[in-house]
């Protein structure tokens, strides 16, 4: 069955913390595009 992967399978994958991925979802001009 598929799951939806969480803020921290994208961290993990992105290298980023939980937190970078909850601003760059959210459109946060704190994260860099």
């Amino acid at each position: 069955m598929f799951r939806a992967p969480t803020l921290g399978d994208i961290a993990q994958a992105a290298k980023v913390s939980r937190f970078t991925v909850s601003l760059a979802l959210r459109n946060s001009p704190r994260v860099a595009s």
